[in-house]
């Protein structure tokens, strides 16, 4: 079972859609057609 647990969750960092930080597991995957117009088209600070 922990193989299996560390497997999905190697799969899922490497194509991006966990982040695996101090705190813990993030969910950053979003294909959300909104979020990326608004990226897009932001201005970074």
């Amino acid at each position: 079972m922990h193989q299996t647990l560390n497997v999905v969750l190697s799969y899922l960092e490497a194509s991006r859609k966990i982040l695996d930080g101090r705190k813990g597991i993030l969910w950053i995957y979003n294909p959300s057609p909104k979020l990326n117009k608004a990226i897009k088209q932001g201005i970074e600070l």
